[in-house]
């Protein structure tokens, strides 16, 4: 692999299954479409890892495996998820999370940054909107439950790195930009690419 390049490897670090009406619902907040035949959906938990010579980087870690009790998830869906599906993503690639040396979170969910604790080494890079947020969640999502507050004391312990727009870390030009009109309603976006 050339250098000056980057790899870039998708993470498989679990899934949660639904009717897809569950997921039209999620992702329609005023409203889904009608699904005349709902049909059941299997949706993946993704990281990334992105790999230029020596250097490492994870974006998003996955669903800690404490948001899932008896193959279950929130609302009761079946899932799988957690610590273990991040270690086996690695090592089928040759690697242990001591081995990265950057973690990007597109946001803070549960699902997205369940596993920060795996990469005591790693700089963890983040929206400072997305802290206060994990801070002072909105009332729907502590009844939903996407932010885990144990991550709080977790990311606390680690090199963080809050951003407000570009940064750059490990030869790495970061652009996570925060959107939504609202805390919570953010959506997010890495670019990388080598030097400014």
């Amino acid at each position: 692999m050339s250098t000056d390049t980057w790899e870039v490897d998708v993470l498989y670090l679990g899934k949660i299954s639904m009717p897809l009406s569950t997921m039209l619902s999620v992702c329609y907040a005023f409203g889904a479409p009608t699904v005349e035949h709902d049909a059941y959906i299997s949706a993946p938990y993704l990281g990334f890892l992105l790999t230029r010579g020596e250097t490492r980087v994870v974006v998003d870690t996955g669903i800690s495996g404490k948001f899932i009790v008896d193959g279950k998830a929130w609302a009761g869906l079946a899932a799988e998820g957690g610590e273990e599906h991040m270690r086996r993503a690695l090592a089928e690639r040759g690697l242990d999370p001591e081995d990265v040396q950057v973690v990007v979170y597109t946001h803070l969910h549960n699902d997205h940054a369940g596993n920060c604790a795996l990469f005591p080494r790693a700089q963890h890079v983040f929206q400072e909107a997305e802290w206060e947020n994990l801070l002072s969640p909105l009332p729907i999502q502590n009844v939903r439950k996407d932010y885990d507050p144990a991550i709080i004391d977790d990311l606390a312990s680690l090199p963080t790195h809050m951003v407000d727009g570009d940064t750059e870390l490990e030869g790495v030009s970061i652009s996570i930009q925060h959107r939504g009109t609202r805390a919570g309603a953010n959506r997010s976006r890495c670019a990388w690419r080598r030097g400014r």
